[in-house]
């Protein structure tokens, strides 16, 4: 999978994710080198937390859609090589994503009783979240190719038509 592709999947996850989950999507896009115009290998979805949260709801939501941008990649990569995604709960695969979140967020919460119970619940959210809305995220993914950055009343916008909702 190339680098641009990569990006798109991950930020699009990110903000089907956040949007499912009822979260406000401010913006997403591919960084690019201003230079020369090629991929930094990096992206941005920027999103906001809708009020009356829990901490605890809070982080179980940040982790969610953390997870849910690997989740995404690891599907994108899957189907790419024709391969089921039935198994993206495998060992390897999940005990990654365990040390990318425990870096990620663990140093926020080095003493939070149940944050790797948290994280695996996170990260079986996401699976479930993901693959049911993949095509959401690949309808999405591909608009954000060709654009480069989408705001977030645009990125709702897909997200709803393609999930078949009004506003």
């Amino acid at each position: 999978m190339n680098t641009v592709l990569y990006v798109a999947y991950h930020e699009a996850g990110h903000a089907v994710a956040a949007a499912v989950l009822g979260q406000s999507v401010q913006r997403i896009g591919i960084a690019r080198d201003p230079k020369n115009g090629e991929t930094t290998g990096q992206g941005y979805c920027d999103w906001l937390s809708t009020p009356g949260f829990t901490a605890d709801e809070l982080l179980q939501t940040k982790l969610t859609v953390t997870s849910a941008a690997l989740v995404a990649t690891d599907m994108a990569k899957l189907k790419a090589e024709d391969q089921t995604t039935e198994n993206l709960s495998g060992t390897a695969v999940l005990r990654d994503h365990l040390n990318e979140m425990r870096k990620v967020y663990g140093e926020f919460h080095p003493n939070y009783d149940g944050f790797d119970d948290m994280c695996l619940t996170a990260w079986k959210n996401a699976a479930i979240l993901v693959s049911r809305h993949f095509p959401v995220v690949m309808t999405l993914a591909k608009e954000l190719i060709a654009k480069d950055e989408i705001s977030g009343e645009e990125a709702h916008a897909i997200i709803r038509a393609s999930l078949g909702q009004s506003r």
